[in-house]
């Protein structure tokens, strides 16, 4: 009996979904190629749209998976099919023009003449929570893996030195490497020594796991700014703080135009640099003008670029906003400082 996959699964009820709804005759075609999961087809039209298929989608970033479809498809020719795209996601995969269907019957087609545009359907059943994805990628995974990306080198470092860097506790760094060697992205050589492999895939994951699992934690809090020009009056390194996000995008490209701001600073050092720079805490209620947000650093080592965060933290801070123009500031500052 040939057993069929879990993205087949999400593709099929997906498309049965749309088609129950408004008539329009779709097949799915599972069919990976060029890091794709397939093809939908719109028959009536002759339309193939090139596909990627995600499982617990909620949990991903939607930057990862703007970025994703742009990867693999044209303008226009791709298309996410999800178990289920919430309406907060599906209106920023819209306004990236990034074409999606669920389980739940929620989609965006936009193929002249066919144009379809629903959301808000809720799955009819429970969203399952996003399973363990192995000890590399939970918060002391994550924290180890970064220094490893930012330093290949730093994988043969004594695992002692590895956990006061990463500010793990020394236990997670051997399980850690386990998990790294099961997954296959790090290898373990003859001379006793370690390197890493499918750099850019495990980059790809530590990106697409680490707003959700831990940058939330690294938050100290979002505020706003009394005066427009004021991270010009300002020196982070009498605070020990760097610029991530858009701000230090800016300034390694010279290409995109910040609106808002990522601080990473001590948390000893914020009451101080909240003070002097006139910034206040943003109201729930609020839309400000400048979204200022402040973390603290990841590890404890000092990588940075004077008052810049490193670029894959950059990287990551650009994807996790799913602003198509830090999307493509984030394409560029990989391809210039990361590849």
């Amino acid at each position: 009996m040939q057993t069929v996959s879990d993205d087949e699964l999400i593709a099929e009820t997906a498309t049965i979904q749309l088609q129950q709804e408004t008539g329009l005759q779709l097949q799915f075609e599972h069919y990976q190629t060029h890091g794709a999961d397939g093809f939908l087809y719109i028959q009536a039209i002759g339309v193939r749209l090139t596909a990627e298929v995600k499982k617990w989608t909620a949990h991903v970033p939607v930057g990862v998976l703007i970025k994703k479809i742009g990867e693999i498809a044209e303008p226009g020719h791709g298309i996410l099919i999800a178990d289920y795209i919430n309406p907060v996601m599906a209106e920023k995969l819209k306004a990236a023009e990034v074409q999606f269907l669920d389980t739940a019957g929620n989609a965006y087609l936009n193929q002249q003449p066919v144009y379809i545009h629903i959301i808000g359907r809720k799955p009819k059943q429970k969203h399952i929570s996003a399973k363990v994805g192995g000890r590399a990628f939970q918060p002391a995974g994550l924290k180890v893996v970064y220094e490893f990306l930012t330093d290949r080198n730093f994988v043969n470092a004594p695992y002692r030195e590895i956990a006061e860097r990463a500010n793990v506790a020394l236990g997670a760094v051997g399980w850690v490497i386990r998990d790294l060697v099961e997954q296959g992205f790090l290898i373990e050589l003859k001379n006793k020594k370690r390197k890493l492999t499918n750099h850019g895939e495990l980059l790809d994951k530590w990106v697409e796991n680490y707003p959700q699992r831990l940058r939330k934690k690294l938050l100290l809090g979002n505020f706003t700014a009394e005066e427009v020009d004021w991270r010009h009056t300002i020196d982070l390194r009498e605070y020990k703080a760097v610029w991530g996000g858009e701000i230090a995008a800016e300034k390694y490209t010279n290409y995109l135009t910040p609106k808002d701001a990522t601080v990473y600073i001590p948390k000893e050092n914020m009451s101080r640099f909240l003070n002097e720079a006139k910034l206040r805490r943003a109201q729930a209620y609020e839309r400000p003008q400048t979204n200022i947000e402040l973390l603290q650093p990841l590890g404890t080592d000092d990588k940075n670029n004077d008052t810049l965060a490193t670029p894959i933290l950059v990287y990551a801070d650009l994807i996790a906003t799913g602003d198509p123009r830090n999307i493509e500031a984030a394409q560029r500052l990989r391809e210039q400082y990361i590849n």
